[in-house]
C-alpha cells in the first residue's frame, strides 16, 4: 500500500510527459438492469426487490499513450435500485428506489495492426 502513491506520481508524469496525439472523445450512454441485495448476519431481506430499468450516460475521452496502447476514461452518471411490490391485508403497494452514481472508469486499451487496419 505504502507503494501506491510513488506508482501514481510516476504515472502521472509519464502522461504529463507524452507527446501530444490526437484525443478521441465520445458519447456513451445505454440501459442499466439492476437491482439490490440486502441482507443481515444469516437472513436475506431484498428476497422481494425486482429489477429496476435505468439509464447510464457520460461523455468519454481516448487518449493514445503509444501506436498500441491507450488510455480511456469518462464521466459517467449511472442510475440503479430496485422496486418492491408489498400486498399486506388486501392492500398493495409499488415502491421504487432510485440511486445516481458519478463513475469514472479508467480503461487501459491495447490494439494492434492487422492487414494495415486497426481495430
Amino acid at each position: 500500500m505504502k507503494k501506491l502513491p510513488k506508482i501514481l506520481v510516476f504515472v502521472l508524469i509519464s502522461l504529463f510527459c507524452l507527446k501530444s496525439n490526437a484525443q478521441t472523445f465520445g458519447i456513451k450512454g445505454g440501459l442499466s438492469l439492476a437491482t439490490m441485495l440486502e441482507k443481515d448476519n444469516d437472513t436475506t431481506v431484498s428476497n422481494d426487490y425486482k429489477m429496476k430499468p435505468g439509464i447510464h450516460f457520460g461523455i468519454t475521452a481516448n487518449i493514445p499513450l503509444n501506436s498500441y496502447l491507450s488510455v480511456e476514461s469518462g464521466l459517467i452518471v449511472t442510475n440503479k435500485g430496485f422496486q418492491i411490490e408489498v400486498v399486506s391485508n388486501g392492500n398493495g403497494y409499488l415502491g421504487r428506489i432510485s440511486l445516481y452514481y458519478i463513475e469514472v472508469p479508467i480503461t487501459l486499451r491495447a490494439s494492434h495492426k492487422l492487414n494495415d487496419e486497426k481495430i
